[in-house]
């Protein structure tokens, strides 16, 4: 059975971002997504979790970052919400007129370029952005992970045969 629907929360603490590229090469895995989309994926969800931790939670570990997603038809929905007072994200200077060394708005300029659709949600702590993906079929999703799961589960019980000792030699 294919989730369609995930949540990870996490401390706002960058050393959880490894969470977060888990939780996404989960998602690219289990709908067999390509590595031009997974790095879409990747860059501009890292990206948001990113801003909320520094930005919306000003790094303060005991708030929490949510990262939602949604399987639907043709694309694959994410959000990023943290426990700050939000902001204006109209209100930003676009980076590309940004003088040397000034980087504030580069990730939400990429999120806005990567992602298909970007909506922010008032009063500007949670960000939604979904990628338009034809090639979804979750009927093949569905058998690629049952049968990733019997190898998977068959490769561990060989390997605990194999350690048996009547099975070793020596």
């Amino acid at each position: 059975m294919i989730d369609r629907t995930r949540e990870l929360a996490i401390a706002s603490d960058l050393r959880e971002m490894h969470r977060v590229e888990a939780f996404i090469e989960e998602i690219s895995d289990q709908f067999n997504i390509n590595h031009t989309y997974f790095g879409h994926l990747l860059v501009a969800v890292t990206e948001a979790v990113e801003n909320a931790i520094v930005h919306g939670n000003g790094g303060d570990a005991a708030r929490r970052v949510v990262i939602g997603f949604e399987a639907r038809e043709s694309s694959l929905l994410f959000s990023v919400t943290d426990e700050g007072q939000g902001f204006d994200h109209a209100a930003l200077a676009d980076p590309l007129e940004a003088g040397p060394g000034e980087t504030r708005g580069t990730g939400i300029f990429l999120i806005s370029r990567l992602a298909d659709e970007v909506r922010w949600v008032e009063p500007g702590n949670r960000i939604e952005f979904g990628f338009t993906i034809a090639s979804i079929n979750f009927l093949k999703s569905g058998e690629r992970m049952r049968i990733l799961k019997e190898y998977y589960e068959g490769s561990a019980s060989r390997q605990t045969a194999s350690l048996k000792p009547d099975n070793l030699n020596g």
